[in-house]
């Protein structure tokens, strides 16, 4: 295993004590910021996306998979939206 992949290992498994120790409040309040951040940046993640995809199509990418990486105004706002579902 490549030294780098143990280190995202190594500081998922932290990361995880640290939010078993974290309580329900700063959790939620947690994935409101994620997801007020995501409804933010909307404009800016599609923009960037649009590179993504525009890339991807060039190489030859499937049509279905093309269709689940295009981000759209509304499939950023069911991130957003999503993510709220988990509070």
């Amino acid at each position: 295993m490549s030294d780098g992949f143990q280190r995202i290992l190594d500081d998922a498994r932290l990361a995880s004590i640290v939010l078993a120790r974290t309580s329900t409040t700063d959790k939620n309040a947690a994935l409101e910021a994620i997801a007020a951040a995501i409804d933010a940046n909307s404009e800016r993640i599609v923009t960037a996306n649009s590179s993504d995809y525009a890339r991807s199509e060039a190489d030859g990418m499937e049509a279905g998979l093309l269709d689940r990486l295009r981000l759209t105004p509304e499939r950023v706002a069911g991130l957003a939206s999503a993510v709220r579902d988990l509070i």
